[in-house]
């Protein structure tokens, strides 16, 4: 019989294009089981905002994504502006591989720093670079700030423009519900606002939590994790497909 994950992450909808989810794909070719549990949900504001930062390229030193979401905002706020062929030239950085990924699938420029594969690692690499003049930093309203600090601390100028909210899913609940979750061996979280509006539920539900195996896709979802009084039996050592299904294969390994 196949172990099975449960998956708590956000719908890719918005952001990926293949109908397949890869970290499904990922787990599935090592021979799991998974289903997705739409944790989250994302609403998207102040495009009008970003849209009057985007019409000024040569205003900036370098753009910062530090989620698909934003790179979505962009695109979003972009569109049809005869403007967006110069930010060409002004230097991208991402968070992450999935984040560069969709800069290159939906704004066609090539991002910086994926592979370093979060927040504390990027700044330093960011802060490399020439930034005489502001850097724009779309961010959503539970970002960290881990990039505006390392950069404002060392003189730079942030332009963040916040350009989404995130919210529990609407139908969470009901989605947990309709699930069989004593059939699960693993649960994998994705974000922090995953774990906290996740755990309160399973709990609530009565769900034996101690005999899951929780893996976590990076370090501040660990932490969210630990904070609920939760062992954490692995954690992804990049924000990636492949590190995610080798976290989860650790747990099982003989």
């Amino acid at each position: 019989m196949k172990l099975k994950v449960l998956i708590f992450k956000a719908n890719p909808g918005d952001t990926e294009r293949s109908n397949k989810d890869i970290y499904q794909q990922k787990l599935e070719d090592l021979g799991f089981e998974s289903e997705i549990i739409n944790v989250i949900q994302f609403n998207y504001k102040n495009l009008d905002v970003l849209k009057s930062k985007f019409i000024q390229p040569n205003k900036y030193s370098a753009i910062v994504f530090s989620s698909p979401r934003c790179v979505k905002a962009v695109a979003n706020a972009a569109a049809d502006l005869p403007e967006a062929d110069q930010w060409e030239s002004v230097p991208c950085f991402a968070v992450g591989e999935a984040t560069a990924r969709l800069v290159k699938e939906m704004l066609a420029w090539n991002a910086l720093g994926a592979e370093t594969g979060s927040a504390e690692v990027l700044a330093p690499l960011i802060l490399k670079s020439d930034l005489s003049k502001p850097v724009l930093m779309p961010v959503g309203n539970l970002s960290r700030e881990t990039i505006c600090n390392a950069l404002q601390s060392n003189g730079v100028v942030v332009d963040a423009v916040q350009v989404y909210e995130t919210a529990p899913h609407s139908d969470l609940r009901g989605s947990i519900e309709s699930l069989a979750l004593c059939d699960y061996n693993a649960m994998a979280f994705f974000s922090p606002s995953g774990v906290n509006s996740s755990v309160p539920i399973l709990r609530d539900l009565r769900v034996d939590l101690d005999r899951i195996k929780f893996v976590a896709i990076g370090p501040t979802t660990e932490r969210a994790l630990l904070d609920h009084g939760l062992s954490v039996s692995a954690t992804a050592s990049k924000p990636t497909p492949e590190a995610l299904a080798q976290a989860v294969s650790s747990v099982f390994a003989d």
